[in-house]
């Protein structure tokens, strides 16, 4: 099978091999996933590879808060596979499985020493999360800007400025200090 080429692919996979193994470095265990991508109808685009670590190291969040990736890893296969806890059986409760992926770009060095390219799992979202795609941009803008209560404008809706005297110079007005909309560099 080809290797997928999006190396930003956001989309549906299905687990097709499923390999528990232990990492060298640390000794801890992680599953080493590969899915196929799959297009409209199901059309298999090619495959990619991911990792979900089970390290029973502790760790701190950005909040301060200690975790385990094997807490995490486990949550995370029940929310988007239904793992049921049993990691004699996980790799039968995930194999045929469909997901959604986030794909980020990644470098590794081959079985011939050779450094290649390739798409990698960043993210496993459940199925039931939809990604959406969008047919018509435009419509996405104004239907987005109307959800927001006209708080911003999309650029088929502005209407340009009148055109002003382009020969004076701006200047701000420095004896007040009032900053005014034309003031910011945006």
């Amino acid at each position: 099978m080809a290797r997928l080429e999006d190396f930003n692919y956001r989309g549906k996979a299905r687990v097709t091999i499923v390999d528990m193994k232990f990492s060298a470095n640390t000794s801890a265990p992680y599953l080493n996933i590969q899915a196929m991508a799959l297009g409209k109808d199901d059309a298999e685009l090619g495959t990619v590879w991911g990792i979900i670590s089970f390290d029973p190291s502790e760790r701190t969040d950005k909040n301060g808060e200690p975790y385990t990736c094997l807490d995490k890893a486990t949550v995370r296969l029940e929310e988007v596979f239904g793992f049921d806890g049993n990691y004699g059986t996980v790799e039968q409760q995930i194999i045929g499985k469909d997901c959604n992926i986030d794909c980020e770009k990644d470098s590794y060095t081959d079985n011939k020493g050779i450094t290649r390219i390739s798409p990698k799992i960043k993210f496993f979202n459940s199925s039931h999360r939809q990604h959406v795609e969008f047919d018509d941009e435009d419509k996405w803008r104004r239907d987005l800007t109307s959800m927001v209560g006209g708080k911003f404008r999309t650029e088929t809706s502005a209407k340009p400025k009148p055109a002003e005297d382009s020969a004076a110079p701006y200047k701000a007005n420095v004896e007040t200090q009032i900053i005014s909309d034309d003031d910011l560099p945006f």
